[in-house]
This record gives structure tokens, C-alpha cells and sequence, in this order.
């Protein structure tokens, strides 16, 4: 992310078996997986330091599903 300046990465098949949000050095991994321990499907973003500032909500829907709310302005 940070080599090519990237802010916000969408994840698909992340083979996590539960919803969550972890901090990995200055990313910040939001999940949205499988709630019966299985590790397949899954579903996620990564969100840079400044990226991470503008969040608002997160509701992970599904297996295959998650909204994240970001704050913004339109330029």
C-alpha cells in the first residue's frame, strides 16, 4: 500500500474465520468472514493511517458482504 500510495485496498477470499479489525503496523485490516470458525469466503479492507482517520462505521453483512463508512468531502 504504502509503495504505490494507496489509501483504501478491497480484500475478497480473505479465508478469515470471523469478523474483526486488526492493526498491522500502520494498516488497519477490517474483516468480515464466516461466523462458524471455517476459514474460506471472507471479505475486507485495508485502510492507510489517514484512511483509518476517516472511518465511521463498520457492518460487516456477511460472508461475501461488508459496508465501511468513510467521512469525505467531494472535491
Amino acid at each position: 500500500m504504502n509503495r504505490y500510495r494507496w489509501d483504501i485496498v478491497r480484500l475478497s477470499e480473505t479465508h478469515l474465520p470471523s469478523p474483526g479489525i486488526e492493526r498491522i503496523n500502520d494498516i488497519t485490516l477490517i474483516t468480515s468472514g464466516r461466523s462458524d470458525g471455517v476459514h474460506s469466503q471472507g471479505v475486507g479492507f485495508l485502510l492507510s493511517k489517514q484512511a483509518k482517520q476517516s472511518l465511521l462505521t463498520v457492518h460487516p453483512v456477511s460472508e461475501r458482504i461488508i459496508t465501511v463508512r468513510l467521512k469525505g468531502t467531494i472535491a
